[in-house]
């Protein structure tokens, strides 16, 4: 079977590239070589957290002794085709960070090649996708977020990218998507036919074989990120750009395909970039202090249901937070939700989930939660009758379980202005804490928790092979201090705050 190589030259695509490593790798590619533009927004922790799980070699590039962009972008192509003729790959496909190879009769990209023997080269048409009408950047991998297309038609679908022997890269490169050494009749289509080519285009669209999602506005946050990023470059401080890219026509949720193979990853490369922030924290400085360290036991384990007596439990299909109108449920679909809450520190409650009498090895997704964590912490506000609301700390808004009649379930969200009859939760049976013991760890705090408190157990922590004891003293930061933690540790920790 055929090895199989990616090139990519990114810069500034912290929010994303996690997903586009997860999702390429999930198709079968072997080894990713990654040329770093100078990043300054976290992207290379990333990579770094990444390299530690899979097969990522990161360089970086070198502006000051190449300063045209294209000219530097074509020379780290043919030094990754170069690497990857020396160590024997058969192909080498050349992506941007926004650009995500889709396959449509087959599930491995080595099965889509073999197909290729004959020739040196495959194009592989463009598919733009557009905003699907939202403004913030996502925390899921994009092609669960912008799941609206162009139709085939499109103009500037007409535009490829390729996947080449790697001798063939040749010297006479020209631009990212056709590499003109290969000869035209040595050059496929997607069915296995020499391309009719006009320039560096194949006016024959298809994706029936297989399409490059091309997710060129992504959030108008993305959007704007870049026009800061490339104003006066290649783009102009107007809106005409989204206006002309921005297609939203079609629906099209053919991602799923690939996707639960893609999210496993991505878990992979989140839980990797957790343990890359813990070493992080634990060689910064402490602020000294003289007030006497305090150390807080877990004070309790409890289950959770909702006022109504619904039963709170994750759907493992899709990490969902739903409920139930019974205690008895499915548990080869469902996992049972528990909170549990320090010693002293009762208004914060950690919800997880429990597998086998474990701690389910997955994440949490409610509607509307901003977060992406297999431990997610709510403010809890405490009322009469052994009632409480749980509070977004961070979003300001109550967590509800809506619907009168749960049978079978009810996903639960995020995003309540007042905590009503759907908003109450009261604590149920006791949970044994031993289930916690190596996991997560004592609260050690100087008078009010802090993020100095955080270092200082990072320090006490840095040989701890399990990470997820970060992620509860992290919610209880304010919401000042977890943006200088963002600063700390740039990219690795952002879709658990």
């Amino acid at each position: 079977m055929s090895r199989v190589a990616l090139a990519l030259y990114v810069k500034n695509e912290y929010s994303d590239i996690a997903g586009w490593l997860a999702w390429h790798f999930s198709l079968g590619v072997d080894t990713i070589f990654v040329f770093d533009d100078h990043s300054i927004d976290g992207t290379v922790n990333i990579l770094n957290a990444a390299s530690k799980k899979f097969d990522v070699r990161l360089y970086s590039t070198h502006p000051e002794k190449i300063v045209d962009h294209d000219k530097r972008h074509g020379e780290c192509l043919k030094l990754a085709s170069d690497m990857a003729k020396e160590e024997g790959f058969d192909w080498i496909g050349f992506l941007d960070g926004d650009e995500y190879l889709y396959l449509s009769t087959v599930d491995n990209v080595k099965d889509f090649l073999d197909r290729f023997e004959n020739f040196d080269g495959v194009a592989i048409n463009w598919c733009i996708y557009g905003s699907s009408g939202r403004v913030v950047r996502p925390r899921l991998p994009i092609m669960k977020t912008f799941t609206a297309r162009s139709q085939e038609n499109f103009g500037d679908n007409v535009l490829v990218k390729s996947f080449i022997r790697p001798e063939c890269f040749g010297n006479n490169y020209k631009n990212p998507h056709r590499f003109y050494d290969i000869p035209a009749d040595r050059y496929a289509d997607t069915f296995g036919n020499p391309v009719q080519w006009i320039d560096a285009t194949n006016p024959n669209v298809s994706w029936d074989q297989a399409r490059v999602m091309h997710f060129v506005c992504r959030s108008m946050e993305h959007f704007v990120t870049r026009i800061k990023r490339r104003l006066n470059i290649d783009l102009r401080d107007s809106s005409s750009y989204w206006d002309h890219f921005n297609r939203n026509d079609i629906s099209d949720n053919s991602y799923e395909k690939f996707y639960g193979k893609c999210e496993k990853i991505f878990m992979q490369i989140q839980k990797s970039a957790l343990k890359e922030a813990a070493n992080i924290l634990s060689q910064q400085k402490e602020e000294e202090k003289e007030k006497i360290l305090t150390s807080y036991d877990i004070k309790a384990v409890r289950k959770i249901k909702t006022s109504r007596g619904s039963n709170l439990a994750l759907r493992k299909s899709d990490g969902k937070l739903v409920h139930f109108s019974t205690d008895h449920f499915d548990e080869s679909n469902y996992c049972q939700v528990y909170g549990f809450f320090y010693d002293n520190y009762e208004e914060y409650i950690h919800l997880f989930a429990v597998e086998n009498n474990k701690i389910f090895d997955g994440f949490f997704f409610v509607k509307d939660d901003l977060r992406v964590s297999p431990l997610l912490t709510y403010k809890a506000e405490y009322y009469e009758d052994n009632l409480f609301s749980l509070r977004s700390i961070s979003q300001n808004v109550f967590l509800s379980a809506p619907g009168h009649d749960v049978a079978p379930e009810q996903e639960l969200e995020c995003n309540r202005r007042e905590a009503l009859e759907w908003e109450h939760f009261v604590f149920d049976d006791m949970y044994e804490k031993e289930i916690l013991s190596n996991a997560f760890e004592k609260l050690i705090v100087h008078n009010n928790f802090n993020i100095y408190d955080l270092l200082h157990m990072s320090k006490k922590n840095i040989y701890t092979k399990k990470h997820m004891w970060l992620l509860p003293f992290i919610s209880m930061l304010s919401n000042n201090e977890k943006e200088d933690l963002k600063y700390i540790v740039k990219g690795l920790l952002d879709i658990y705050i």
